[in-house]
C-alpha cells in the first residue's frame, strides 16, 4: 500500500490517494487489534488525517466519507468515540437520498423475476385469447387422433388441406401467377395466422427445441403446409430424420429423397448427390442466360421445353449428429452460401443449441425458429432473447419466430398429424391432371446388395454383336 500511495502522490493522482489512505488507516485498526495497538494507531490516525485533508480540499464528498469512515474503525479498534461515525453517517444520509435502492441490480432481476411468475399464473396467455376471439377454443381443447391437447389441426389455420383435387389444382394455378416465393402458414400467432416464406425471409432457416418441444411435429406441418400450396415443379423436399419419423412424407409428389438412417456412408453419399445436383442446376441456369432460379423460372415459362428446376427444400432432422459425419458439415455449408441463387434451401433442425459448428452458417440463417429449450442462454443463442426457456412443457409446438434478426414472434405451431397420407392422394391426383412432370431425384438410392441378371437392362436390338451387361454402375 505504501509504493502505491507514492505512485499516486506522484502522478497527482488525488482520488486514489485519498482513497489509498483511508485503506491504510483501515488496515493499521485490524492490525491495531492483534498486536501493538498504539504504533497501529498512530499510524492510522496519520493516514486517515491525509486522506480526509485530500478529500476536503478537492471537494472529493465520497472519499471524505472514506476517511471519516476510516476514523470510525480506528475508534471501533481503540474502544473510543471520538464521533467520526456519526460524522461518517451523516455525509452518507446527505450523498444518498432515503429512497435510492442500495442494489438495484438485484432488485431488477426479482421484480423480473416475480412479473413472469404473475403473468404465467394470473395473466390471460395470448393464445388463448386468439382462439377464443377466432372460435377455436373447443377445437383445440379437444385434441383427437392424436393430437396434443390445446394444439390446433392445420387444417383449423391453414383451411382443409385434405381437399378434393380440384380445389388443390385451382390453389396451384393460383400460384403459377403469383408473385415469385414460397409462404405457407404454419401456426398461429398474437396477430392471427403465422406464415412464413422460406425464399423472402431465408434462404434458410434453424429450429431449435429440446426433446419433446414439437420440433418434429412443426417439420412436418412446414412441409405439408407447403406441398398443399404449391405443385413440386415449384418445390420439392429432401428430407433427413435419423428415426424415420418423417417417413410418412414420401407420400407427397414433392419429396424427392429421404434419408432415414445417418449412417457415415450413407450421409456421405447424400452429400455428393447434393453437389452434383447444385452442379446440375449451375449448368442449366447458365444455359438459360438466367443468373438465379427466379431468371430462370421466367425463361422456362417462355420456353417450356428447358429442364424443370424447381426449389428444393433439404429438412435435415437432428442435422447436428448429421453433421459429425466427415464431409457432411463443409457440403452443408457450401449450400448455405450458393443455395440461395441455384434455389436450394436449408431447413436446420436440431435439439441441441447451436454451439460452434453453427456459427459458420450464421449469416445465412435469417428465419430461426425457437421451441422450448433448456437455458436462457441456448434460446439467446438462437433468437437473441432468453424467452424459450420460459416455454412450458406441456405446450409442444409453442415457440418464438426471429424473422432477419429483427422481429421475435411468440406463436403456437398447427399440428398436422396423419394429413400427409390423405393429402398425398388428393396432391397425386392434381399433378396427374395438370400433366406436371415428375421432378428429379437428386439423391439416388444405393447399389442393392442382390443383383439377379433378368434385372439388367436388355441389349439393344438390331445389332449384330449385342454389348453383354455383367453389373449395375452406381
Amino acid at each position: 500500500v505504501t509504493e502505491a500511495i507514492l505512485v499516486a502522490a506522484s502522478r497527482r493522482m488525488v482520488p486514489t490517494q485519498s482513497l489509498l489512505l483511508a485503506a491504510r488507516a483501515r488496515i493499521r485498526a485490524s492490525l491495531a487489534v492483534t498486536s501493538d495497538g498504539a504504533s497501529h494507531l498512530a499510524i492510522g490516525r496519520d493516514a486517515a488525517d491525509a486522506a480526509l485533508r485530500l478529500a476536503t480540499r478537492h471537494s472529493l464528498a465520497w472519499h471524505e466519507f472514506g476517511a471519516l469512515h476510516a476514523h470510525a474503525v480506528l475508534d471501533e479498534a481503540e474502544g473510543v468515540d471520538h464521533g467520526w461515525a456519526a460524522r461518517a453517517s451523516n455525509l452518507h444520509a446527505r450523498l444518498v437520498p432515503p429512497a435510492l435502492d442500495p442494489d438495484p441490480l438485484t432488485t431488477v432481476e426479482l421484480r423480473r423475476a416475480a412479473r413472469k411468475a404473475a403473468e404465467r399464473e394470473t395473466a390471460p396467455d395470448w393464445y388463448a385469447r386468439s382462439l377464443e376471439e377466432r372460435g377455436l377454443a373447443g377445437a383445440a381443447e379437444s385434441g383427437s387422433g392424436g393430437r396434443p391437447g390445446g394444439t390446433l389441426d392445420l387444417a383449423d389455420v391453414f383451411g382443409p388441406v385434405t381437399a378434393a383435387p380440384a380445389a388443390i389444382v385451382d390453389q396451384w394455378r393460383q400460384e403459377q401467377h403469383g408473385p415469385h416465393g414460397l409462404a405457407a402458414v404454419i401456426g398461429l400467432s398474437p396477430a392471427g395466422p403465422l406464415d412464413f416464406d422460406i425464399v423472402r425471409h431465408g434462404p434458410h432457416i434453424l429450429i431449435a427445441g429440446a426433446a419433446g418441444s414439437g420440433k418434429t411435429e412443426l417439420l412436418r406441418t412446414m412441409i405439408t403446409a407447403l406441398a398443399a400450396a404449391y405443385p413440386p415443379d415449384q418445390v420439392t423436399f429432401l428430407v433427413a430424420n435419423n428415426q424415420g419419423e418423417l417417413g410418412d412424407l414420401q407420400q407427397l409428389p414433392h419429396t424427392v429423397g429421404m434419408l432415414a438412417d445417418f449412417d457415415p456412408h450413407l450421409a456421405h453419399r447424400m452429400m455428393t448427390s447434393l453437389a452434383t445436383e447444385l452442379l446440375r442446376r449451375e449448368q442449366n441456369l447458365r444455359h438459360a442466360g438466367a443468373s438465379d432460379i427466379d431468371q430462370y423460372a421466367a425463361a422456362r415459362r417462355r420456353d417450356p421445353q428447358l429442364p424443370l428446376v424447381p426449389r428444393l427444400l433439404l429438412v435435415l432432422d437432428e442435422f447436428s449428429v448429421l453433421a459429425r459425419a466427415p464431409a457432411v458439415g463443409p457440403g452443408l455449408l457450401n449450400i448455405a452460401r450458393r443455395g440461395r441463387s441455384l434455389g436450394v434451401h436449408l431447413v436446420l433442425a436440431t435439439q441441441l443449441a447451436p454451439g460452434d459448428f453453427l456459427h459458420p452458417f450464421q449469416p445465412h440463417l435469417r428465419l430461426r425458429i425457437a421451441l422450448r429449450l433448456a437455458t436462457p442462454e441456448q434460446s439467446a443463442e438462437v433468437i437473441e432473447a432468453g424467452d424459450a426457456a420460459d416455454i412450458l412443457a406441456v405446450t409442444p409446438g409453442r415457440g418464438y419466430a426471429y424473422f432477419q434478426r429483427c422481429v421475435r414472434t411468440p406463436f403456437q405451431a398447427a399440428w398436422a398429424g396423419r394429413h400427409p397420407e390423405a393429402l398425398g392422394r388428393a396432391l397425386r391426383l392434381a399433378v396427374r391432371q395438370l400433366d406436371i412432370p415428375e421432378p428429379d431425384r437428386p439423391l439416388l438410392a444405393p447399389l442393392p446388395d442382390l443383383l439377379q441378371m433378368d434385372e439388367l437392362p436388355a441389349p439393344a436390338p438390331g445389332r449384330e454383336i449385342a454389348p453383354v451387361a455383367f453389373g449395375l454402375e452406381d
